[in-house]
């Protein structure tokens, strides 16, 4: 729809004008009137309206006043002057001020539709030719923008557009997978009609000529669905390309920060090739066979820096994945060769279906938590025992008793404890105590924990009951070991006599 307005100090003719024809038929909307040239210009500025029909003659400001400098402001209204007799001279200079035409009072409706009608047209073509001009000239500045990231030349096009005008560029990653037009429409709500909205390998880069802090970014990123990739300042031309390449950084870890709204260069860790540890595996099937759920999430979190701290890609990341999934089921079908494990086709969803990696390490975690379980269901009852010493020496310092082990492998309490005895030769009870004196020794020669720290250390809550087992079983007290083995008295854990 058109936007109109009406000029004039007498009401009679503004209601009037309001009310001759009907605005809406011709494609027009009433936005308002004003008494004089003064708040007609001001009406201007705020609506923008594509036609002004004006008093020749006003207080504060005259009608072809009015339009001159409304014309010198930039501002594309058409005018149509109107007075109340006619004066050639007014017409003359209306004309020479590319005015549409002038009216005598009072209007006369057969001459003004027609009008009407002709100024609509001119408007819609306008608009029309207005658009495909911003269109190419559109197509002209990113493709200026996209020789400048592959040639690292500046055009001559961008060069006359950002001369000594700051600007951010930004990267944004659409999380409601809307296309081209819609993510640029959506955007055009939040930005100055300069901003510059570039496709370039995949990515939609924003270039902004005003200063966007994070918090913005923040809010505009959580309201719309969106990661934005910001460098949070302004820069100048000469330093576009280098900030390109800084966003194209970014854009390698959005996989590692898939729920993170706004990422700027300080969240790239600095760059250490680290690497896991040679048992991170051994320490995996650890826990799946003792279903340790709280330290799995632990070595998945480890995983999780590992891969952020070496900016893995995306591919990199889930090919580890896939081969640490590959060892691990090695080692369990080596132990356990009854159980079923799974084929590539069920494997390969859980890791290339993932959008980012706290979603695949949430996926494979659970898919490990299951396989844990199917484990324990084949565990042969000639190997309790042996799996009953491996879990007491990894997991001593937690709350261990013959109905935890019973729970844990699904057995009688009664049974596990007959059995344990008859094969070990002594209870379990006694096994564990003897255990988790012997860490408490290794931890007293370390020199860096007091005593009461050491007994929580090693699953003893009750710090009297680990002085007494420690003194029953040493024949001195924790202080007095750590003292002998000072003076050298105790050599590989023993009291030299």
């Amino acid at each position: 729809m058109l936007k109109v307005i009406f000029v004039d100090d007498e009401p009679i003719i503004r209601e009037g004008l309001r009310e001759v024809i009907d605005w809406n038929e011709y494609g027009f909307e009433v936005i308002g009137t004003a008494e004089n040239g003064q708040k007609g210009l001001d009406m201007i500025r705020l609506h923008q309206p594509d036609l002004a029909f004006v008093d020749i003659k006003m207080p504060k400001l005259n009608g072809i006043d009015m339009a001159g400098l409304a014309k010198k402001n930039g501002y594309r209204t058409k005018f149509v002057i109107l007075s109340g007799y006619s004066q050639f001279s007014y017409a003359q200079k209306a004309i020479q001020l590319g005015m549409e035409s002038y009216l005598l009072k009072p209007i006369d409706e057969e001459e003004l539709i027609p009008l009407v009608e002709e100024i609509a047209q001119k408007c819609k073509e306008e608009r029309v030719w207005s658009l495909r001009k911003r269109k190419y000239e559109r197509y002209e500045i990113e493709d200026a923008w996209k020789k400048l990231f592959v040639t690292k030349r500046i055009s001559s096009k961008l060069e006359e557009l950002y001369r000594n005008v700051p600007f951010q560029i930004v990267s944004v990653k659409d999380f409601k997978n809307r296309d081209r037009e819609q993510l640029r429409s959506m955007l055009q709500h939040y930005f100055s009609i300069e901003t510059q909205y570039i496709w370039f390998e995949e990515h939609m880069y924003v270039i902004i000529q005003e200063d966007v802090n994070e918090y913005k970014w923040g809010r505009i990123a959580a309201e719309e669905q969106l990661q934005v990739l910001a460098l949070d300042e302004t820069i100048k031309l000469d330093q576009a390309v280098n900030y390109y390449e800084r966003i194209k950084k970014l854009h390698r870890i959005t996989f590692h920060y898939g729920n993170k709204m706004v990422l700027t260069p300080k969240d790239i860790v600095a760059k250490e090739y680290t690497e896991l540890n040679e048992d991170f595996v051994e320490k995996i099937i650890n826990c799946l066979q003792f279903q340790d759920d709280e330290r799995l999430d632990d070595y998945f979190l480890k995983y999780e820096t590992y891969c952020k701290r070496n900016h893995f890609s995306k591919e990199r990341t889930k090919a580890d994945m896939i081969d640490m999934l590959k060892s691990i089921y090695i080692a369990l079908k080596s132990e356990h060769s009854e159980i079923q494990l799974p084929n590539n086709e069920e494997v390969f969803p859980l890791i290339y279906g993932s959008s980012h990696l706290q979603e695949m390490l949430e996926r494979v975690r659970d898919h490990l938590l299951q396989l844990s379980q199917e484990v324990n269901i084949f565990i042969n009852p000639e190997d309790l025992t042996e799996r009953m010493i491996d879990y007491t020496k990894h997991y001593y310092y937690k709350e261990l008793s013959l109905k935890t082990m019973a729970e844990l492998f699904n057995y009688n309490p009664s049974y596990l404890g007959k059995k344990f005895k008859k094969e070990t030769g002594e209870y379990f009870h006694h096994f564990l105590d003897d255990v988790r004196i012997e860490k408490a020794k290794e931890l007293l020669l370390e020199k860096q924990w007091k005593v009461y720290e050491i007994s929580e250390k090693i699953g003893y809550s009750n710090h009297d009951y680990f002085y007494k087992k420690f003194k029953k079983q040493t024949g001195m007290s924790p202080r007095e070991y750590q003292k002998s083995v000072k003076k050298g008295g105790i050599s590989n854990g023993q009291i030299n006599k």
